[in-house]
C-alpha cells in the first residue's frame, strides 16, 4: 500500500508525474496531488487496487485474476473521458503500474458541496438551477451508458469558479451509495433511476440544509414530516424523483424540464405581482379622476386651492416612495442596458479608460436592481470587476467581487456563454489554463457571436504558447469581426514571439487601419521594429502612439527602447509613468519590476530601486499565492529576492523553477541573471545557453547591463 508520497515511486515511463502529497489512503484506493511536468499542470492521481463491481459481489484485485474487471474499468474510463459537461472532472489518462490502475484527472480546488449547501440552504432559485445543472450532466452520462452512483453532497465539489463538480472516479468505480440504497434488480434501468433518486435527496438538502431522516418513514408516506420551509410544489417534485416504486420514474431530462417550469413560474409570478400593483395604481387614479370630474367646482379659485391641497397632501404621503416612482417612471429596456454594457466592456478592451467601466457598471446595476438573478448581468459584472482589479493597484476586493459574480452567474445559468466566459477569465487568472480553455471552448460553441469569448480563447492559448492553434483562431475571429482589432494585436504578438517580424508588421498595420488610436498595436509595432534593429523607426512609432493615446504599454515600450541603448535615467523616467496611477498601471508587478531594474543602473537611485523591487514583490505575491508553480512568476521572484539580498530564498526559488524544465527563453534569462547575482557563474552560463536555445532575442543578452561581467567570461562566446 502507498502510505505516503515519499514512499511512492513511479516507474520510468511515468516519471513526468511528480507526486506531491497523499490526500487519501485506504485499502482500495489512494489519491495523490501530483504535477504533470510534460503539460505543466496540476493533476490528481488515483491508485485503484481493488473494488467490487457491485456491493453484493466480493472484492477482487483490479488487475490480477480479473480481466473482465480490467476491461470494464477501461471502458468506463474511456466513456468518462468523452463526457463534455462542465460538471464532470476531466479524465486525462489511465495508466497501469505494479498490478494497479492509475487514473489521472484534473486537479480541482474548491470546497465540498455539503459545506456550500450549509451557506446557501433555502435559496429556491439557486437550488433549482443546481438540479438542472446536475440533471443535464447525469443525462449525458446515462446516454453514454454510465451511472454516477454516489451523488451525496459530501462526494461532490463546488470548485472555485462556482461549478458543482462530479468526481470522475465515481463513474469508473460506480456503486450505489449505501446511505440511501434500495434493493436493485439486474435491470440497469434501476441504477439510472437511483441517480435521479439521489438528485431528489440533494434538492431536499439544498432547501433544508440537511438530509431527510428515512429511518422510520419514506418520502412517499403521507405521514412524512416535511419541513415547513419546503413548499408544496418542491415536495411533489422530490416525491416524484425519489419514488422507485413507480413503473416509469422521472428521467433526468424530465427533472430538468420540471425545474425550468418552476423557475419560469416563479419569474412570471414576480412579474405578475408588479403588473397587478401597477393595474391597481392605474385603477385608483382612474376612479379618482372620475370622482373629481363628477364633483367639478364652479369657481376657478376654489379649484386652484384644492389642487394645491391635493398636491401638497399627495406629495407628503408619497414622499417615501419618490425614489421607486422615479425609477419605474424612467424609460427602461433590459436589452438596451445589457447591449450598452457589453459595448462599453468591449470598447474597454481597446481603450483602457476607467470611465468606460463606470458607465458599464451603471447599466448593469440597473438590470440587477430589477432582476438580481440575471445571469448575464452577473457575468458581465465579473468581467468588469476583474478589469478594475487589473487596472488599479490590485485591490483584492475587486478580485473577490469578480470571483463572487462569476460564481453567481454559474449558479444562475451554467449553460450561458457569458457565465462560462466570466469563469474562464477567473480560471485564467489563477493560471488554471487547461480548465479555462475547456470552459471557453464551450462558451464559444454556445454563442459563436460572443466577441469576448473569442478574445479570451485566443489569449488563453497564447498564454499556453500554443501558437499553432491560437494564430488560426485569431485569423478566423478577425475575419468574422471586421471591426475588431484586438484579435489582430494578439496574432501579431504571437508572430513577434516567433520572430516572424514581417508577418507581425503586416498584421499590426491592418490593426491600426481598423483603429488608429490603438496603444497596444503601437507598442507591439515598436517592439517588432526594434527586433529588426530599426531603432529610429521604433522610437518614431512610440512617440506617435504617445501623442494619440498615452498608456502603460507605450511608456513601457519607450522605457525599454531607452534601456537597450544605455539611457537608464530616461528609461527610469518612462517606467515611472508606466506605473503611475494617472498614465499607467499602478498594480502591475511586471512594470514595477522593470522600473526597479532601470533604477538600479542610475547613480544614487539604488534606495528607490529597492523600494520598487519591494512593491513589485508585494504585487507578484498576490498572483504567486494563487499559482505557486507558475514558471514566469518563480523566475522573476527568484531574481527579486536576489536583488533584495535574500540569497537563500532566491536559490530555493531558482531551483524550483529549474525543476519545471521550462521552454520559455525569458524564464531561463531571469534564471541566468539570478545565478549571476548569486555568484554561481557555471549555472548562469548554463541558463544563458538554454535561453539562447529557446530563442531569446540576442539584443537582450548582448545589451543587458546585469550580464556585463558574464559576457566578459571567455566561455560566453562559445555558448
Amino acid at each position: 500500500m502507498f502510505a505516503s508520497s515519499a514512499q511512492f515511486q513511479l516507474p520510468e515511463n511515468l516519471q513526468h508525474y511528480r507526486v506531491d502529497a497523499c490526500v487519501l489512503n485506504t485499502s482500495l484506493l489512494s489519491v495523490y496531488q501530483a504535477w504533470d511536468s510534460k503539460l505543466q499542470r496540476a493533476v490528481s492521481m488515483h491508485i485503484i487496487r481493488q473494488q467490487p463491481l457491485h456491493p453484493e459481489i466480493p472484492s477482487s484485485p483490479v488487475i490480477l485474476g480479473s480481466n473482465d474487471q480490467d476491461i470494464l474499468y477501461l471502458q468506463r474510463a474511456r466513456q468518462g473521458a468523452a463526457l463534455q459537461h462542465a460538471a464532470f472532472i476531466r479524465i486525462h489518462a489511465l495508466e497501469e503500474f505494479d498490478h494497479q490502475l492509475i487514473l489521472i484527472t484534473e486537479a480541482v480546488k474548491g470546497e465540498s458541496f455539503a459545506s456550500w449547501i450549509q451557506q446557501h440552504a433555502g435559496q429556491r432559485a439557486i437550488a433549482l438551477k443546481q438540479v438542472i445543472h446536475l440533471a443535464s450532466a447525469i443525462q449525458e452520462a446515462h446516454a453514454a451508458g454510465l451511472v454516477v452512483g454516489d451523488l451525496r453532497s459530501a462526494n461532490l465539489l463546488m470548485d472555485n469558479a462556482g461549478v458543482v463538480r462530479v468526481p470522475s472516479l465515481s463513474l469508473v468505480l460506480h456503486q450505489t451509495t449505501t446511505s440511501h440504497r434500495l434493493d436493485l434488480t439486474d435491470d440497469p434501468h434501476d441504477e439510472l433511476r437511483h441517480d435521479v433518486l439521489a438528485l431528489g435527496l440533494l434538492l431536499f438538502e439544498m432547501m433544508t440544509g440537511q438530509m431527510p431522516d428515512l429511518s422510520r418513514t419514506s418520502l412517499q408516506d403521507a405521514v412524512f414530516p416535511w419541513p415547513e420551509k419546503l413548499p408544496q410544489d418542491l415536495r411533489e417534485l422530490i416525491v416524484a424523483m425519489t419514488d422507485l416504486q413507480q413503473e416509469q420514474g422521472l428521467s433526468c431530462q424530465q427533472v430538468a424540464e420540471r425545474c425550468r417550469h418552476l423557475l419560469s413560474q416563479d419569474s412570471s409570478s414576480s412579474s405578475a405581482a408588479q403588473l397587478d400593483l401597477r393595474h391597481l395604481q392605474q385603477e385608483f387614479l382612474h376612479q379618482e379622476l372620475q370622482r373629481s370630474q363628477r364633483q367639478r367646482l364652479g369657481y376657478w379659485g376654489m379649484i386652484a386651492v384644492l389642487m394645491v391641497l391635493i398636491v401638497g397632501v399627495s406629495g407628503w404621503q408619497l414622499r417615501p416612495y419618490f425614489p421607486q416612482l422615479v425609477k419605474y417612471l424612467t424609460p427602461y429596456s433590459e436589452s438596451n442596458e445589457m447591449a450598452q454594457a457589453a459595448r462599453n466592456l468591449t470598447e474597454y478592451t481597446y481603450k483602457t479608460d476607467a470611465k468606460l467601466l463606470d458607465v458599464a457598471e451603471a447599466h448593469l446595476k440597473k438590470v440587477l436592481e430589477r432582476n438580481p438573478e440575471h445571469a448575464a448581468a452577473a457575468a458581465y459584472m465579473s468581467i468588469l470587476y476583474l478589469s478594475k482589479y487589473n487596472a488599479e493597484k490590485r485591490d483584492e476586493i475587486w478580485f473577490q467581487k469578480a470571483k463572487a459574480s462569476a460564481q453567481q452567474a454559474m449558479a444562475l445559468n451554467a449553460e450561458l456563454a457569458m457565465s462560462l466566459v466570466a469563469n474562464a477569465r477567473i480560471l485564467q487568472w489563477h493560471h488554471r489554463l487547461e480548465e479555462a480553455l475547456a470552459m471557453i471552448v464551450r462558451a464559444r460553441r454556445l454563442d459563436p457571436e460572443n466577441l469576448l469569448s473569442w478574445h479570451t480563447n485566443v489569449s488563453i492559448l497564447l498564454e499556453m504558447r500554443r501558437f499553432s492553434e491560437a494564430i488560426p483562431l485569431a485569423m478566423q475571429g478577425a475575419n468574422q469581426f471586421p471591426l475588431d482589432r484586438y484579435l489582430l494585436d494578439l496574432q501579431a504578438g504571437m508572430y513577434v514571439s516567433q520572430k516572424k517580424y514581417a508577418e507581425a508588421e503586416r498584421v499590426l498595420q491592418k490593426s491600426l487601419q481598423r483603429q488608429p488610436d490603438s496603444p497596444l498595436a503601437y507598442s507591439l509595432l515598436a517592439e517588432c521594429l526594434t527586433a529588426q534593429e530599426r531603432n529610429a523607426d521604433a522610437l518614431q512609432v512610440i512617440q506617435q502612439g504617445l501623442q494619440v493615446r498615452p498608456n502603460a504599454n507605450l511608456y513601457g515600450a519607450l522605457a525599454n527602447a531607452k534601456f537597450r541603448v544605455g539611457e537608464y535615467a530616461d528609461a527610469a523616467d518612462a517606467f515611472a509613468q508606466a506605473v503611475s496611477p494617472d498614465k499607467g498601471i499602478a498594480g502591475s508587478y511586471l512594470r514595477w519590476f522593470e522600473y526597479a531594474e532601470a533604477l538600479m543602473w542610475v547613480a544614487g537611485r539604488e534606495p528607490d530601486a529597492k523600494r520598487a523591487y519591494q512593491r513589485s514583490l508585494e504585487l507578484l505575491d498576490i498572483r504567486f499565492n494563487r499559482s505557486p508553480d507558475d514558471e514566469t512568476l518563480l523566475s522573476i521572484k527568484s531574481m527579486i529576492m536576489a536583488r533584495l539580498n535574500d540569497f537563500s530564498q532566491a536559490r530555493v526559488l531558482a531551483k524550483r523553477t529549474m525543476a519545471l524544465q521550462s521552454e520559455d527563453p525569458y524564464v531561463h534569462f531571469w534564471l541566468a541573471y539570478t545565478f549571476e547575482l548569486l555568484h554561481e557563474r557555471e549555472q548562469a552560463l548554463a541558463e544563458v545557453k538554454l535561453s539562447k536555445h529557446f530563442g531569446i532575442p540576442m539584443r537582450m543578452l548582448d545589451t543587458h547591463p546585469g550580464l556585463r561581467d558574464l559576457r566578459a567570461d571567455s566561455r560566453y562566446a562559445g555558448l
